[in-house]
């Protein structure tokens, strides 16, 4: 039996990648495209979100309504939708995953490889890039890595992220740690959108066997 997905921002540039992808996923079945002017959802087994804050909030409300999982790819949320998503976690399982690669979870790993090198003295920084019409600066993953070294590392002092918007360049993350003599760069780079598709096809299986809760994706591959 399949799954019946829902997309949501389907006519987004992730949408039409997960579109595209939903060939070599036979288990899922496309059973409704959510956009602006279509936000009544069906009954679904899951919901796979990459829009924008505002609508993706609209959209897990109809989730909660009718207890459909959902995971969030969306980033820009601010702290009041923040606050819904966690209450809506209560009543849902919900993966927030500001980026489904699976080479950042890799790259989350390598983060916590470099722990005997950084001291507070040890200057960290972040450079991302995508293409120029995303919205968010700051990218979600940025954010994301940020609190993940601060976490790990153990880090009190600030991280300085610089953002670059060009072209359409579909995302890159660098991090680098500078001693007084040495320094440690960790880059990761998306060739294409697939590699996103591919890690949110893996990650909603995952989610589709978990109980109400709020969930990232170092719940699934850093357990």
């Amino acid at each position: 039996m399949k799954n019946k997905l829902i997309i949501s921002g389907a006519t987004g540039r992730m949408g039409l990648s997960l579109k595209a992808s939903l060939k070599n996923y036979k288990d899922f079945e496309l059973v409704y495209s959510a956009s602006s002017e279509n936000i009544d959802i069906p009954e679904a087994s899951l919901i796979i979100d990459f829009s924008e804050s505002t609508f993706s909030i609209e959209i897990l409300k109809k989730a909660v309504e009718k207890t459909i999982p959902m995971l969030i790819g969306t980033t820009g949320f601010d702290d009041v939708q923040k606050k819904i998503i966690k209450e809506s976690s209560n009543h849902i399982p919900i993966l927030l995953a500001p980026n489904t690669s699976l080479g950042i979870h890799s790259l989350k790993k390598m983060i916590k490889e470099v722990m005997p090198f950084v001291s507070e003295s040890t200057i960290v920084s972040i450079e991302e890039s995508h293409h120029k019409n995303k919205k968010d600066a700051p990218s979600g993953t940025a954010i994301d890595l940020e609190e993940f070294i601060r976490k790990n590392l153990n880090l009190s002092k600030q991280i300085g992220i610089k953002s670059i918007r060009k072209d359409d360049l579909s995302g890159s993350h660098s991090i680098t740690f500078k001693n007084s003599n040495e320094v440690i760069q960790i880059e990761h780079k998306s060739l294409d959108r697939e590699t996103y598709s591919e890690g949110a096809f893996i990650a909603a299986r995952w989610l589709l066997d978990q109980k109400p809760g709020l969930f990232d994706i170092s719940d699934i591959y850093l357990s």
